[in-house]
């Protein structure tokens, strides 16, 4: 071999190793920089649907926070106007549901069903939550038992010259905007709503259902989703094939 040849073949075989340096950290870094684009793209959408389920909250709140306000007349009303004002609100908010429970024990419900005949609001959850934040606000998802659709009750207590007089309350059935949230695919993978009970309100194959109940590694991972605010996580799958 001439040494022309050779510094030919020296000069080739380092540009090869060089291109396949290059080549190596190229798509280290490529896949580095994907890697967090995807990671970011994934908190934008995150956020937004959270802003979008607080905006959705704060419009509920307000709806039951106007209605107790438009019954500070409660205990001038005769049952016939408190049941017509109960079925209007029901028809305007979109709820299952609306009711009123007085001071004195008497429950109202706009749809006029009827309850057991022991039947007191003010030991009821949402009653007494009203009471203790003296605000509007709304309880932890619960599963109705005739359509296991997930649902809400806002409410709102009813006051009057300083005085409590009781607490008015909306039923929202989140069926559908669980349905409208759980259509939003992603690229790779599909939206979960977690409350702070641990219950999966929205899931495409676990809604529903406790995440301490579920096998593992999704146990664990929504453990992880639930402890912390914001951020991202990876967990093996059955296949062992991190996600």
């Amino acid at each position: 071999m001439s040494f022309k040849q050779k510094i030919a073949f020296f000069v080739s075989l380092f540009m090869a190793v060089g291109f396949l340096f290059f080549g190596a950290f190229s798509y280290k870094d490529t896949k580095t920089h994907s890697l967090a684009q995807f990671e970011a793209n994934t908190l934008v959408i995150t956020r937004s649907f959270a802003q979008f389920l607080d905006l959705w909250a704060i419009d509920k709140k307000r709806a039951a926070q106007g209605a107790a306000e438009a019954f500070a007349d409660l205990e001038t009303l005769d049952q016939e106007e408190i049941y017509r004002r109960l079925a209007a609100l029901t028809a305007q908010t979109g709820a299952s549901d609306s009711y009123v429970g007085t001071r004195e024990g008497v429950m109202y419900l706009g749809s006029r069903a009827t309850l057991p005949s022991n039947y007191d609001p003010r030991v009821r959850p949402w009653y007494k939550q009203a009471l203790e934040e003296k605000k509007a606000g709304l309880t932890d998802t619960y599963m109705d038992a005739t359509t296991g659709a997930p649902i809400v009750t806002v409410m709102a207590p009813i006051v009057a010259n300083g005085a409590i007089l009781g607490v008015f309350g909306l039923d929202i059935t989140l069926d559908q905007l669980m349905q409208m949230i759980e259509s939003q695919r992603l690229e790779a993978g599909f939206v979960s709503i977690i409350d702070r009970a641990g219950v999966l309100i929205s899931d495409p194959v676990h809604r529903g259902k406790e995440t301490k109940g579920l096998k593992e590694p999704l146990k664990s991972l929504y453990a992880n989703l639930q402890s912390a605010k914001e951020g991202i996580t990876s967990y093996a799958d059955e296949g062992g094939k991190n996600v």
